[in-house]
């Protein structure tokens, strides 16, 4: 029986493949692939590791490993679809994969037949576009000139129907447009206005994706469907997935259909994790930050803010990169967790002013959050509330050692109450 390593570097899909495929194990770095001899190896660039995607499957080929390549969209790197037809990996699925696609191109692999259109898509089709019209019969050009004059008349006829459509009387058209929108209205579910909370922290010393998690699933109590998204906006190393278990969002992906603004909620839906109801958008990797810029991050805000009730985004920690940036200047709400340590309440405060004088936040919005605070801590929920108000902050409270089980109190005293949801 064939050896088969899953190697897609999504857990979750991983662990549901290997559930049906006999004799199969989960791999979780490129490297284990070049130390174990596998028959077949089902991966993807979400895959982790050092080594190169083009010399690992170079490699892997070179083995004798038959290759099933999973690619969100071959316009992303059409250079590497390419390399990969040349090493002759046939197998290669794209768009949203289900593991049934997978179990089905394993039993029925592909012919150079069912990749030629794809080949001749990554390599220019406009090569053979000459070789294609001379074979075309020149009776066929023959005939095209002959219909002229039977083109010229029935254009004329098309002209006469469009203006008889024309004299329609535009009042009725009024009324029918009129009656259909107030249908659509009435169908849709009433939104209470879409609030953005945000979870920042000075360094990445803090538990941010936990408190971010949790004021998620306590949102879910105020929604009204319930309807409530999180984002990690954090970057390098997003944790949210991790935590909640589920697979990383198909970046490049996403990105390609805002650059060509064919990025619809519908879309949207399909490529976040539904984690008990709340939708999950995580996996901005050092593989891909450098592609994901604010007007992405952006795009991806607004189009939550239509139909979502509450949007909780985690965005890591610092001012240097752009998911921090648009978490602090796009939320409504801002909780920043900080330790009763002077130095980190200062650095604190000196940021949340730089970002007021710099990008323009307003400080009403930020509430400082203390974590972690005792007897024996350098300082006090009352001194940090009175650095807070110094600098026009709010001060959120402090939540001791058992700071997590506060969340529920603190967003309804502080995000549903200011929010008036």
């Amino acid at each position: 029986m064939s050896k088969i390593a899953i190697a897609t570097g999504i857990n979750s899909f991983d662990e549901e493949l290997q559930k049906k495929i006999e004799n199969s194990d989960v791999v979780y770095y490129r490297e284990f692939l070049l130390k174990e001899q596998y028959d077949t190896a089902i991966i993807s660039e979400l895959l982790p590791g050092a080594v190169q995607f083009e010399e690992l499957t170079f490699k892997l080929r070179e083995n004798g490993t038959r290759l099933v390549f999973i690619i969100p969209d071959i316009e992303d790197n059409p250079s590497f679809v390419k390399y990969l037809l040349l090493l002759g990996v046939y197998d290669i699925l794209t768009g949203s994969v289900t593991p049934d696609d997978v179990i089905n191109i394993l039993n029925n692999p592909r012919t150079f037949k069912d990749v030629s259109r794809l080949l001749l898509k990554v390599s220019g089709a406009e090569d053979i576009k000459p070789v294609i019209k001379e074979e075309q019969p020149q009776k066929e050009q023959k005939v095209e000139q002959g219909q002229t004059t039977e083109q010229q008349a029935q254009a004329d006829e098309t002209v006469q129907v469009v203006e008889k459509v024309v004299e329609v009387p535009v009042e009725k058209v009024v009324e029918k447009v009129v009656e259909k929108e107030k249908v659509i209205q009435i169908e849709k579910p009433v939104i209470v206005r879409s609030h953005i909370i945000g979870v920042w922290s000075v360094n990445s010393g803090y538990p941010t994706p936990e408190i971010a998690v949790e004021i998620a699933r306590a949102l879910k109590q105020y929604s009204k469907t319930p309807n409530v998204a999180l984002l990690d906006f954090e970057e390098i190393t997003p944790r949210i997935c991790d935590i909640l278990k589920t697979r990383e969002t198909h970046i490049e992906y996403l990105i390609r259909l805002i650059n060509l603004g064919e990025l619809t909620r519908k879309k949207l839906d399909e490529l976040l994790s539904d984690i008990d109801e709340i939708k999950v958008f995580g996996g901005i990797t050092i593989r891909n930050s450098l592609k994901v810029t604010d007007k992405h991050l952006i795009v991806l805000l607004n189009i939550l803010k239509e139909s979502t009730q509450f949007v909780v985004i985690h965005g890591g920690s610092g001012v240097t990169t752009t998911g921090p940036a648009v978490t602090i200047t796009k939320s409504d709400k801002l909780l920043v967790p900080v330790k009763p340590n002077r130095t980190e309440v200062v650095r604190t405060l000196e940021l949340i002013n730089f970002t007021a004088s710099a990008w323009g936040v307003d400080k009403s919005k930020v509430y400082v959050y203390l974590i972690e605070d005792g007897w024996t801590t350098e300082l006090d929920a009352a001194t940090v509330r009175e650095l807070c108000e110094l600098n026009g902050v709010n001060f959120a409270g402090a939540g001791g050692k058992k700071y997590m089980k506060t969340i529920n109190k603190l967003i309804n005293e502080l995000v549903i109450k200011g929010c008036d949801a």
